[in-house]
Order: C-alpha cells, then sequence, then structure tokens
C-alpha cells in the first residue's frame, strides 16, 4: 500500500499537487514555513524556506503557479522562490489563508479561518483571472479541503473545527447553493482535513488526529480507511503520470513524544497505491 516515505518531517504539511507530467510534485510545510518539491524519476526531494507562511500553492496558465501566502496572493517561482505581489486581501489581523483548490473554469477556491482555530470567522473565497475575489460562504472556524465534483456540479467544503463536511450544488457562475451536511466525523475518526475526488467520483479525506485516509461514496457512505504512521494526517491527491498514486501529506506541529514513538512519521509525507485514479488538475487562469 505505501510505496514510498519522503522523510519531509513538516511541522504542518499541506497542499499537496502533482504538475507538467505529473512526476513533479509539490506540497507546503505552512508553519515551518517551506515549499517542499520531489521528482518521481530522480526521487530528488528539495525544500526551500519561505518568508511567512504559505498556505498552497497552485499550477497557473498565465502565471505559472499562483501561491497564497498568509494575507496575500503571489505569482510564485516553486524553483527560486522569488514572488512577485498579485492582490493583498482585506482580512483581519488573526485571520490567515488555508486550503485551496482550482476550478473548471480557472477560478481559485480558497478558504480562511481563524489562525488560534476558535473563531468562526474564516470564509471560503473565489478569486477570479479579473482579480475579483468575492466570498461564496462564511462561518468557518477552519476552512479546508474546498473539491469540486467530476462534473464540477457540486462543491465539498470542511470546516474541520466542527468535524463537518458540507455539499454544494453550483450554478454556471460558480455560485453555492443548496448548502448541506455531507458527512460527520465522529470523535474516534478525527478531524477532516484536506480532500480529493477519484475518477469514480469518490471523496478521499485526510483524517487529522484521525491517523490515515478515509474513501466515500456519492451517497456519504465510508468505503475504505488507510490507516497510516502518522496521527496528524492533513491532505491528498492524485499523482504520477497516470494520477494513479495518492500523495498524502502529514503535520508534527503540537504534538506530545508519546505520540511520535507510536506514530514515528509525524510530519512525513507518503505515496501510496490505492487501486483507485485521479482527474487531472485543472491550471487557475
Amino acid at each position: 500500500m505505501i510505496k514510498a516515505i519522503i522523510p519531509s518531517q513538516c511541522l504542518l504539511g499541506e497542499g499537496p499537487i502533482c504538475f507538467g507530467d505529473g512526476r513533479s510534485l509539490l506540497w507546503v510545510d505552512i508553519k515551518k514555513p517551506a515549499l517542499h518539491t520531489y521528482d518521481l524519476c530522480s526521487e530528488r526531494w528539495q525544500q526551500l524556506a519561505m518568508p511567512e507562511p504559505l498556505c498552497w500553492v497552485l499550477p497557473s496558465e498565465r502565471l505559472g503557479f499562483i501561491a497564497g501566502f498568509r494575507q496575500s496572493l503571489y505569482q510564485l517561482n516553486p524553483i527560486s522562490g522569488e514572488r512577485t505581489l498579485i492582490r493583498e486581501l482585506d482580512l483581519a489581523a488573526n485571520i490567515r489563508l488555508n486550503d485551496a483548490a482550482v476550478g473548471p473554469n480557472g477560478s481559485v477556491l480558497f478558504g480562511t479561518m481563524d489562525d488560534k482555530e476558535v473563531a468562526a470567522c474564516g470564509h471560503l473565497f473565489q478569486y477570479d483571472a479579473d482579480n475579483v475575489v468575492r466570498v461564496l460562504d462564511s462561518g468557518y472556524t477552519v476552512s479546508n479541503g474546498p473539491v469540486l465534483s467530476l462534473d464540477g456540479t457540486k462543491l465539498f467544503s470542511t470546516d474541520s473545527a466542527k468535524r463537518t463536511i458540507y455539499c454544494f450544488d453550483v450554478d454556471d457562475d460558480g455560485a453555492l447553493c443548496n448548502k448541506r451536511l455531507f458527512v460527520v466525523f465522529s470523535a474516534d475518526m478525527g478531524y477532516p482535513d484536506g480532500m480529493c475526488v477519484d475518477c469514480a467520483g469518490n471523496l478521499w479525506v485526510a483524517a487529522f488526529q484521525g491517523g490515515g485516509v478515509y474513501c466515500f461514496d456519492n451517497n456519504a457512505e465510508q468505503i475504505n480507511f488507510i490507516a497510516l504512521p502518522a496521527w496528524q494526517v492533513t491532505s491528498v491527491a492524485f499523482v504520477g503520470e497516470q494520477r494513479d498514486m495518492l500523495m498524502v501529506t502529514s503535520a508534527r506541529v503540537g504534538l506530545e513524544q508519546s505520540h511520535h514513538q507510536q506514530f514515528p512519521h509525524n510530519g512525513d509525507t507518503f505515496l501510496l497505491d490505492v487501486g483507485s485514479q485521479g482527474p487531472h488538475q485543472h491550471h487557475a487562469l
């Protein structure tokens, strides 16, 4: 099941993606902060220090890569680390960006959260190529996950602090409606974190403080759970030329020594064979 473990030892690993032919991998360590890259062919792993919390990086048709730092959007060169400001966001001092995804129309969907994970003051935003940011949903303590269904007609979004994954319908303009509960994690399952879909439309969910990855079908029925030697599992993405490997990030921040003994790979990054394939990733405009 586990094909490789990259010893990244992230404080807060997040945002796994692949780009190019699918063999180049990228993820972030928000808390360190750092950008990680890995080549599946050469098995070369590198990390690059960042000047402030780096929350996500996404491929862009126009910019190469667009990155969400603590409270701003930048064009980012993942090799040199050079960045160019795109837009500063008008956020309160205690708010930072968290997770993100690209929609079929090239817009960027990203969430914000209370840095202390207490107040429900986070939002789910949409950023378009014309530099417009609009609020899609509100009331999140820790906005996570956002991922669209294969046909783009549904959006799954998580409030990790509430252990809840929501499902929305998406209209032709990208607006959300018909918000409803999709899955609520029990305490034993941990907290739902980053998510992705496979080519069958199943939803794969990282379980923070849950020690693995869950998979749910279209009816919100659990159809799989993959246990990992990391307790704080943070995000997932299908990678590789055929998108047939599941890349999983994790975190070691805030853990007692006893947890490191029980789960020796907290903070590492995993490549798994789960018997599924994922769709190719959309690029931001």
